[in-house]
């Protein structure tokens, strides 16, 4: 498969959260010189996704604001939904998000705001996914499961019925547990979560970046 060839599949980052452990909001912490939202965007716009959904909520305007200042006409390549209801948690995020994805793709990428990753990253997950006609692909460093997960779109109607009292996508891999793929990254950046300062400092020092 050809490293340009377009694959199937929509990335959505779910940025819509009020980052609440976090203590500011994590769409706006800084990664790699930029605001994390807009890294996040870069490395999906130079995927090999067919499309960007950006799903937005808390501090929509900021954000906005953010992206456009640093993306500029690029902006366009990207399809911006606000989530009104963001904070009834973040299966609404999931739920808007494939309701508005292209009706081409086969397939869909769920990304959280709080996860970064580089794109050869994003296309080796993808690429495993399409390439092996996987149900649910997630990225797994030695022992750990990371994140984004990819998902068949013939798993739509489970992954718009996810309840955050059942722990939304959770609910989904427990029941199809038997084909999740689990691929190997080298990367251990496959498994950071930023949902702490704590956690953000130590994920700074495994990426080699200073200290804020």
């Amino acid at each position: 498969m050809d490293k340009q060839t377009t694959l199937p599949i929509s990335i959505i980052i779910l940025a819509a959260g009020s980052s609440t452990r976090m203590g500011t909001p994590k769409q706006n912490l800084n990664w790699y010189g930029m605001p994390l939202i807009v890294y996040q965007v870069k490395q999906a716009l130079n995927s090999r996704a067919k499309e960007v959904v950006v799903i937005l909520g808390n501090q929509i305007n900021e954000n906005k604001k953010i992206l456009t200042t640093h993306l500029g006409p690029t902006l366009n390549n990207i399809h911006l939904i606000e989530n009104s209801e963001w904070g009834s948690g973040k299966t609404t995020s999931v739920k808007l998000g494939i309701r508005n994805i292209s009706e081409d793709s086969t397939d869909v990428m769920l990304w959280a705001s709080d996860s970064p990753r580089p794109t050869v990253l994003l296309d080796d997950l993808m690429a495993n996914h399409v390439g092996n006609n996987n149900l649910i692909t997630y990225p797994w460093h030695k022992d750990k499961e990371g994140h984004p997960g990819v998902f068949s779109l013939s798993l739509r109607q489970d992954l718009l019925s996810i309840q955050e009292k059942s722990k939304g996508l959770r609910e989904v891999v427990k029941k199809y547990e038997t084909k999740v793929v689990k691929l190997q990254i080298s990367d251990p950046i496959s498994v950071v979560n930023l949902n702490t300062m704590a956690e953000y400092t130590k994920a700074l020092l495994l990426t080699g970046q200073p200290e804020l």
